[in-house]
């Protein structure tokens, strides 16, 4: 995710020589991120390696709406 976002973030959507251009190599690195890690978590839910306890006091203490 960090390669994605800070793909997204340093590099400009618009082609530095040419700004009518748009700047493919951007595009096609950021689908090449999602791409790998899209994969990544298919693999290992149809292995099931990672198999997490649910831990209701976290998911509340994060999403819930009375943080304090």
């Amino acid at each position: 995710m960090s390669d994605l976002i800070s793909t997204h973030e340093v590099n400009s959507d618009m082609h530095t020589s040419d700004p009518n251009k748009i700047h493919w190599g951007k595009f096609k690195l950021m689908g090449k991120f999602i791409t790998s890690t899209t994969q990544f978590q298919f693999e290992c839910w149809a292995a099931e390696t990672y198999m997490f306890l649910a831990r209701p006091n976290l998911s509340e203490l994060i999403f819930g709406k009375n943080y304090f």
